[in-house]
């Protein structure tokens, strides 16, 4: 009986596997006909063109129904995760790494691009600069990133459409010397980035490119100006400053925790309420070590003292009902999550009541000058970092190459109601994200409130500022490509003084470049061996028996 029961069981298994292949390829199937569009006279090479460009299309009904059945599915999984385990233990499940797309041959490109190209035989390379505006809420950033939806892929197709860049140069930035000025993260919007690159111009003229090239973009990407640089510019190197604007609402700043609190009043943001705001920002101003309010840079690293020259709260507006306010930082440069984590501080030393809880305002004020400038010491501390969606880059600021070439190509910078109409554009779709979705409001419930920041640990860096950490020395390689730049030149001088020395003439003709250096190392490091164990110092001898190296010093 038993028997009979394990091949039963074994039938049914046969059978539900058989159903399940079924099924698949029926899917299968059906996917592939929903691919398939009316035109049957449609190329290899459009087929494949869509699959790496994209357009947006309207999904249909059954899609829309199934989403949101799996995006209720995963709610109700989320919550009774958050039930069940802390926040310290939630795990985000490992997502698939990004597809990077196919690269076409140069006969698909150019069949592509005869299509929708403005751009003749007559056009040529010229280094122009690009100043566009985008909102960041659809894209995984600004840099290219390959799988994944970035500002500069959408650029770079649109340009490729118009004939800006040739099939040569397709899918190779160097080759037309592209560079971005700012490097703006996930979510994060720009009303004035500039992009400066070789681009095929003349016909047509700057302003038929940029209308061409808008009609190519993306509604929430806009080119405002394209002009002529020299060949040298560089968008990244020539800029002076940036200019960053943050946008939050107003109701985030209201002391909840503060012990004084009167009772019975509603908060209000007022005008005192601003000149606090403004005060507590100049603290930022000036030349400081900023390595707390980055990612993987220690105290003693150079690269971490940034400069910061004007740090300006504006006064209130009200957009889709809520009450705002901007928050304009201007700094020679930034490090990632340097300003959303400033704006995190600030938010925290206002709701902490500080102000209310202290006898006099002076007092307060010095307090938090002083927590902050803790944050700058040789103390690594956890900074809370406010939302992505609310900052935004305004413009960069090109002082010194405007005042060498503003009379031959004209300033670099735009200002026009186009613009301003942009920036509203973007302010609005903020103020919607809180009002809608409340981004804010919920980052302070989940993020901000319930995890202050370490003010006994600041207090104890008040009074016992740390020391420097000692430098990370790294040991000595002895492979020349692996080198630092003193090493490798320290390398060329002992090679020339072997060169130089008639006893290695012999073995010199014989032996590789590597060689060489491996040798001459090795009698450096002997030399000094035999100074450290004798007082007398001897100089070695180099004969053809001491000349030999093993096979590993030799790869």
């Amino acid at each position: 009986m038993d028997e009979v029961k394990e091949v039963k069981d074994t039938e049914n298994i046969e059978n539900t596997n058989k159903r399940s292949l079924e099924t698949n390829d029926d899917n299968v199937e059906s996917a592939n006909k929903k691919i398939k569009t009316g035109d049957e006279t449609k190329t290899e090479t459009e087929a494949k063109t869509e699959t790496i460009q994209p357009l947006e299309q309207p999904k249909q009904d059954d899609e829309e129904e199934e989403d949101e059945a799996d995006e209720d599915e995963l709610d109700k999984v989320e919550k009774e995760s958050e039930s069940t385990t802390t926040t310290e233990n939630k795990r985000r499940p490992n997502k698939p790494p990004p597809v990077r797309p196919p690269k076409l041959s140069k006969e698909e490109l150019v069949e592509l691009q005869n299509k929708t190209k403005v751009t003749t035989e007559e056009s040529r390379k010229k280094k122009v600069a690009i100043i566009l505006g985008y909102s960041g809420t659809n894209y995984a950033g600004m840099q290219k990133n390959p799988g994944l939806k970035t500002v500069e892929e959408e650029l770079e197709h649109a340009l490729f459409r118009t004939g800006g860049i040739s099939p040569d140069n397709m899918y190779y930035q160097q080759k037309v010397d592209w560079v971005r000025c700012a490097r703006t993260d996930k979510g994060v919007s720009a009303i004035r980035n500039v992009v400066s690159l070789k681009m095929e111009m003349g016909p047509p003229d700057f302003e038929g490119m940029r209308i061409a090239l808008n009609k190519e973009l993306p509604k929430d990407i806009t080119v405002f100006h394209i002009m002529r640089v020299n060949n040298s510019f560089h968008a990244k190197n020539a800029v002076d400053a940036r200019s960053y604007i943050y946008v939050t609402p107003t109701h985030v700043f209201e002391p909840k925790f503060a012990k004084k609190k009167p009772e019975g009043e509603q908060w209000k943001f007022t005008s005192d309420t601003l000149s606090i705001l403004n005060k507590v920002l100049s603290f930022y101003l000036g030349n400081h070590r900023f390595h707390n309010y980055t990612s993987r840079k220690e105290s003693n690293d150079v690269s971490v003292f940034r400069k910061i020259h004007s740090f300006v709260c504006s006064e209130p507006f009200v957009l889709e009902g809520v009450e705002m306010v901007s928050i304009n930082v201007v700094g020679e440069s930034f490090m990632l999550h340097q300003i959303r984590k400033m704006i995190g501080c600030l938010i925290s030393f206002i709701r902490k009541g500080m102000f209310e809880d202290c006898e006099t305002r002076d007092q307060a004020f010095d307090q938090i000058k002083a927590y902050i400038n803790s944050t700058f010491e040789h103390k690594p501390l956890n900074l809370p970092m406010a939302p992505g969606a609310g900052l935004l880059l305004d413009y960069c600021i090109f002082n010194e190459w405007n005042k060498n070439n503003s009379s031959i190509h004209g300033e670099l910078k735009i200002e026009n109601d186009h613009v301003e109409e942009f920036k509203k554009t973007i302010y609005r779709e903020i103020a919607l994200l809180e009002s809608s979705k409340q981004e804010f409001k919920n980052w302070i419930e989940k993020n901000l409130d319930p995890y202050p920041l370490p003010y006994d640990l600041m207090d104890e860096i008040i009074k016992n500022p740390p020391p420097a950490p000692q430098k990370k020395v790294r040991p000595p390689s002895t492979n020349p490509n692996r080198m630092s730049k003193r090493e490798r030149r320290e390398l060329k001088i002992q090679s020339k003084k072997y060169e130089r020395d008639p006893q290695n003439q012999n073995n010199r003709q014989d032996l590789t470049v590597n060689q060489q250096l491996a040798i001459q190392k090795k009698i450096n490091d002997d030399a000094a061996a035999s100074t450290t164990t004798t007082a007398s110092t001897t100089t070695p001898t180099t004969t053809n028996e001491d000349v030999k190296i093993d096979s590993t010093t030799e790869k």
